[in-house]
C-alpha cells in the first residue's frame, strides 16, 4: 500500500506544476501574506517575539487559497473520464484518497516554507522566540491539513472545479470563522456542557490557542481527528460516487 500511496502523491504532486496551477498559487499565496504582514501588521514591534500577527494572518489566506489547491483533485478525474479508469487499477481506494490528500498538504507545506525566510531574516531585526514560532509553523500545517481534507472531500461530492472552489471557499469560511460559543451565549444559552462542547469544536480556536503558546494534546488531537473523519467521508464520496 505504502507504494502505491507513494506513486499517486507523487503523481498528483508533479500534476500541481503540470497544469501551471503550482506556479500560479505560489505567487498568489505570497504575495497575500506579504501585502497582510507589512500593510495589516504591526510586524517589526519589539513585543511581537513570536510574530503571532503573521501566523494569525495565516489563518485567513490558506483558508482562500486551499479551496484552489483542492478543487481538482477529483473533478479534473471526472471531466477527464478517468476516474472509472483510476478506480479500476489495482490500487485500494484508501491509497488513492490518502495519496491526493497528501499532494494537496504537501503543496500547503511548500506555501508556508515560501515564507519561512520572512522568519529567518526577522530574527536580524528583533529578538524572536524561535521555538515558539517553530510550534506556530506547525499550527498552521496542522490547520492547513485539516482544510486540504474536508476540501478534498468537497472535490469528491462536485462535479466542476469551479463549483469545487465556490462550495470549499464556503465551507472554510464557516469552520474559520463561525464561533458557536459566542451564538450561545447570545441567545441566553447558559447550559455549561453545552457551551462547554462548542468551545472544544471551535475550529479557530484550537488554533489560536496553539499560536499563543498553549499547545495541548487536545489540540493535536482535534486537527488529527478532523483529518481522519474529513478522509473517511471522502472515501465515502469516491465510493459513492462509483455505485
Amino acid at each position: 500500500m505504502f507504494t502505491n500511496l507513494w506513486t499517486i502523491t507523487k503523481k498528483e504532486l508533479s500534476g500541481y506544476f503540470r497544469s501551471r496551477l503550482g506556479y500560479f498559487i505560489l505567487p498568489i499565496y505570497i504575495f497575500l501574506v506579504m501585502l497582510g504582514t507589512f500593510l495589516g501588521t504591526d510586524f517589526f514591534a519589539r513585543t511581537n517575539e513570536t510574530l503571532m500577527q503573521f501566523f494569525m494572518l495565516q489563518n485567513s489566506v490558506l483558508q482562500l487559497v486551499i479551496p484552489a489547491i483542492t478543487m481538482k483533485l477529483w473533478t479534473d478525474e471526472r471531466r477527464q473520464n478517468t476516474l472509472e479508469l483510476l478506480l479500476s487499477q489495482p490500487v485500494s481506494l484508501t491509497a488513492m484518497v490518502l495519496g491526493k490528500f497528501f499532494a494537496a498538504w504537501g503543496i500547503c507545506a511548500l506555501l508556508l516554507l515560501s515564507v519561512s525566510g520572512l522568519w529567518l531574516l526577522s530574527n536580524f531585526i528583533i529578538p524572536l522566540d524561535n521555538r515558539g514560532i517553530l510550534v506556530s509553523f506547525g499550527a498552521c500545517l496542522l490547520m492547513s491539513g485539516a482544510l486540504c481534507a474536508v476540501c478534498a472531500t468537497v472535490s469528491a461530492l462536485t462535479s466542476h472545479a469551479v463549483a469545487s472552489f465556490m462550495v470549499s471557499l464556503l465551507v472554510c469560511f464557516i469552520l474559520s470563522n463561525f464561533n458557536l460559543s459566542a451564538w450561545l451565549q447570545k441567545a441566553n444559552i447558559s447550559n455549561e456542557v453545552l457551551i462547554r462542547s462548542s468551545q472544544v469544536l471551535d475550529f479557530k480556536q484550537h488554533f489560536i490557542n496553539i499560536v499563543s503558546g498553549q499547545l495541548s494534546i487536545a489540540n493535536l488531537f482535534y486537527y488529527l481527528s478532523f483529518m481522519v473523519l474529513a478522509l473517511w467521508f471522502n472515501v465515502a464520496a469516491v465510493e459513492y460516487k462509483r455505485n
